[in-house]
């Protein structure tokens, strides 16, 4: 994952409607406002420009990790809003596998989504690192920003999976996800991350004592 550009891809899954269901059931069947009807199509819209964004560039990498993070932020406010993780919502995220593409791995829970979300924002941002090094220049500085940026997308991701295969009656099947999302392997790709983020930052300081 260090100069990865393979993420995760999303199947098709109404995000929007069910949100605006839920909103309706909620209001007792009442019509949903101008305001929250625009925000569920504004958070659908958002959803079908990522969802097949399973690889990106050099010219790319960085708007795409901007909006997986901005996506996932929206994510994790309606999570706080509703129960069990968002599956009240009655709605299903399949996520193709992002190693083994022929492989899918559906939950219906918002919570999966937002794990795969910020596993493509680490992948995105591993390989806007990779690329900034490789410039003429060596942007080793903001080679370092993003190695961490990757890290901590993985750090949460791993702070949702764990808790939904823990315990004696979890949420999900730990043998149900796929290699990259079990939390030896968001834990080896973090510590890849942070090994870059040393090494780095140790050619800075060796660059620097020689000033």
């Amino acid at each position: 994952m260090a100069a990865q550009k393979e993420a995760y891809s999303a199947k098709p899954s109404d995000l929007g409607g069910a949100l605006l269901s839920h909103y309706s059931r909620v209001l007792g069947g009442a019509e949903v406002g101008p305001a929250a009807r625009a925000a569920c199509s504004r958070l659908q819209a958002t959803r079908e420009k990522l969802a097949p964004l399973n690889k990106v560039s050099e010219t790319s990498a960085e708007a795409a990790l901007s909006e997986f993070l901005a996506y996932e932020w929206e994510l994790a406010a309606l999570c706080a809003r509703l129960d069990e993780g968002g599956a009240e919502l009655g709605c299903l995220f399949r996520w193709r596998d992002a190693w083994r593409p022929r492989n899918k791995c559906e939950k219906p829970e918002l919570e999966w989504e937002r794990a795969c979300v910020l596993f493509n924002g680490g992948a995105a941002a591993s390989f806007a690192a990779g690329c900034a090094l490789g410039r003429a220049r060596g942007e080793v500085k903001e080679a370092v920003r993003l190695y961490q940026q990757a890290a901590g997308c993985l750090v949460a991701a791993h702070g949702i999976v764990r808790p939904a295969i823990w315990g004696l009656t979890p949420r999900w099947d730990p043998n149900s996800l796929p290699v990259e999302m079990t939390l030896d392997m968001l834990d080896a790709l973090r510590d890849v991350m942070l090994a870059q983020v040393r090494r780095r930052t140790a050619v800075c300081t060796a660059l620097l004592g020689k000033v």
